[in-house]
């Protein structure tokens, strides 16, 4: 077995996040969370500082507000995330971590997406960088298969997390959530299954079609 010394994961760890701050530092777009700069005192490491977004994350508004949005604000917060991820893939840039975390919600309810740009280090290092980052056991319900088997990032594996995130702003529920147990999912992403479709909340029929064409 081939080993990585923690010292060394670490330094590539640092100059992969500072390949991904020097792509998040030129982007501009609305539905991109602005890089306002960095701080420190905060504790051992350096902070990186962004513009506030009142709303918070998207989990925690669909949780909130669920039974408030109609499927007008729904469609409306689909259509931030699919531009910025377009305004993302024509620069080249890959998200890489599509999940309802790294969106955010700004003072006049539009989607924003944040933590971007993994795939921009990728290379030599990519299984270390990625156990690291978009690997985290949270993710994995919004994941490709080709990124929890291969640990292969592309655009291909940011439409997949697209229709995941469609599939929770329409149900009100995350991919895979009558599974608890990470370890069943990743089974179920090697043998080829895909999120099933909710019963909480009926998805029209060309709405579950979509969302299938993401995966």
């Amino acid at each position: 077995m081939h080993t990585i010394p923690w010292t060394t994961v670490i330094s590539r760890l640092t100059q992969s996040l500072r390949r991904e701050l020097g792509i998040w530092k030129r982007l501009n777009h609305p539905n991109i969370v602005p890089f306002l700069g960095t701080a420190s005192g905060f504790g051992p490491h350096t902070s990186l500082v962004s513009m506030w977004m009142p709303h918070g994350t998207l989990q925690s508004f669909l949780t909130d507000h669920d039974d408030q949005l109609s499927i007008a604000d729904r469609f409306h917060l689909l259509r931030d995330i699919a531009a910025g991820i377009k305004y993302l893939h024509d620069l080249s840039v890959i998200h890489g971590d599509l999940t309802s975390r790294n969106v955010l919600i700004d003072e006049h309810y539009h989607a924003r997406l944040m933590d971007f740009g993994y795939s921009s280090a990728i290379g030599v290092d990519a299984l270390a960088y990625l156990q690291w980052s978009t690997r985290r056991p949270g993710a994995i319900r919004w994941a490709a298969p080709e990124q929890v088997q291969l640990m292969l990032q592309s655009w291909k594996s940011d439409i997949y997390s697209f229709g995941c995130l469609m599939l929770q702003v329409l149900s009100g529920k995350e991919p895979w959530s009558e599974i608890e147990n990470i370890i069943h999912i990743v089974i179920l992403l090697a043998n080829g299954d895909n999120p099933r479709r909710p019963a909480s909340r009926a998805i029209a029929d060309e709405h579950w079609e979509f969302i299938q064409k993401c995966w």
